[in-house]
């Protein structure tokens, strides 16, 4: 969790929101991918077609619907940190059908928060020892708790809820 949004946020210090956006929307690709060459699943035709409307559309949003801002689109170091941040993404949510099924959603979400924790603490050293560091504020605090109370807590639990470890990944997703 920890890393996978360390480099993402690393990533857009370096790329276009742009590239940003358009590198996430291919996370469901991702995962597919990797389910399909790990695990040997496969998506059914109706979900093959949802998933190319919706990168359809989204580059469609992005690039205004002009051919010539997708050709100009430039890969650089911050792109290649949030593909990296979405591969780690992508594993992480395959991983989580072999989530013990009786195990305390939140007690699973601690576990798996200190271990991200741990493994971005390097990263923040790093930026400590470049001279960053947090300028606290009223405003500063209560936007780290809305973070962590909304797009960590909440979200995380519900995207685990969601990826049950007995279930298959979506819908029509078979093991053949």
């Amino acid at each position: 969790m920890g890393t996978h949004n360390a480099l993402a946020y690393l990533g857009l210090n370096y790329t276009t929101a742009t590239n940003g956006v358009i590198l996430n929307s291919f996370i469901p690709v991702m995962i597919v991918t990797l389910s399909w060459v790990f695990l040997r699943e496969r998506l059914a035709p109706l979900q093959v077609a949802g998933l190319t409307v919706s990168l359809l559309g989204v580059l469609i949003v992005l690039s205004r619907g002009s051919i010539d801002t997708l050709l100009g689109l430039h890969v650089n170091a911050g792109d290649l940190f949030i593909i990296l941040s979405m591969a780690m993404w992508s594993v992480y949510t395959i991983g989580l059908r072999w989530r013990p099924a009786g195990i305390n959603m939140l007690s699973f979400l601690l576990v798996i928060a200190v271990i991200g924790d741990l493994c971005v603490l390097p990263l923040w050293l790093g930026e400590m020892a470049l001279g960053r560091h947090v300028r606290w504020s009223w405003i500063s605090a209560g936007a780290l708790v809305t973070v962590a109370l909304f797009s960590s807590v909440l979200a995380y639990t519900f995207w685990n809820r969601g990826s049950k470890p007995s279930a298959p990944m979506s819908p029509g997703f078979s093991s053949t």
